[in-house]
């Protein structure tokens, strides 16, 4: 009852705050990415945009001032992996903190010893377990073009695998979804990875941060599945396969098609 009078609720307020379409094309055509998206679709997400801009918070750090190309630029490219997973899956994002550049990130860590030890990251993205999600905007504005590199559809990508509490590389899946095909599909790839590093080979042409946790991996490989589907199918078909399943976005050709 409560997602019906939500999805009520948005439909009345999009009569309010839909982007006006100078602003959606300057954006869209901005991401080439989106080429290939149908009318339909596009209309669905710049109103999915929309919504996400009037709900969230965007707040400028070291003097930047998020102007409604910024936001709407963020928002699409937001959007775009919870197309079909539904805007409801970001209700926890809150706020979006933009930096202009890189930003560092002060950490704290416990050793198995309890020693805390601080840590100091020089960083692009980072999305927080409470709904906060920082971007660089200069980072923000080199996504979506083609080349591998998101930064918003990499945190949001953290953000859906929190859905289970977890940053673990498993997030909640659709019920038409099996949970062991992803399992394997996902494990499997991050052993080759995890192989090829050791033998230094270079099997994976991704980011290397991709290495660094399952959770890690999982938010590479969204961003390589939008960016670069071809190279992300090459390499592993089954996590193709399983984020094809998982984001089910219209405007792609089916896996099959992909590999003819």
């Amino acid at each position: 009852m409560l997602g019906k009078w939500r999805d009520w609720r948005r439909k009345k307020i999009l009569g309010r705050v839909r982007m006006d379409r100078d602003l959606w094309e300057s954006v869209r055509t901005d991401i080439p990415i989106l080429d290939t998206i149908d009318p339909d679709s596009a209309f669905k997400l710049r109103d999915m945009a929309s919504l996400f801009m009037y709900e969230k918070k965007f707040e400028g750090i070291q003097g930047l001032e998020t102007d409604s190309f910024m936001q709407a630029y963020v928002a699409t490219l937001a959007c775009i992996p919870v197309f079909s997973l539904g805007l409801t899956r970001l209700d926890n994002l809150s706020s979006i903190i933009m930096y202009p550049s890189v930003f560092i990130s002060h950490t704290e860590e416990a050793d198995e010893g309890g020693i805390v030890h601080q840590r100091k990251e020089i960083l692009s993205g980072e999305a927080w377990q409470h709904g906060t999600v920082v971007l660089s905007w200069e980072d923000v504005h080199a996504s979506g073009q083609g080349s591998g590199y998101n930064v918003v559809i990499h945190e949001v990508a953290h953000i859906l695998d929190m859905g289970n509490k977890e940053a673990n590389g498993f997030p909640v899946l659709p019920p038409s979804m099996n949970t062991r095909a992803w399992t394997e599909a996902f494990r499997g790839a991050w052993k080759d990875a995890k192989q090829g590093a050791r033998e230094k080979k270079d099997p994976v042409s991704i980011d290397p941060s991709a290495l660094d946790s399952p959770a890690e991996f999982f938010a590479v490989c969204c961003e390589y599945f939008f960016e670069c589907p071809q190279l992300l199918l090459k390499l592993w078909p089954a996590v193709f396969h399983q984020l094809f399943l998982f984001f089910d976005p219209p405007w792609y050709p089916s896996p099959d098609m992909q590999t003819k």
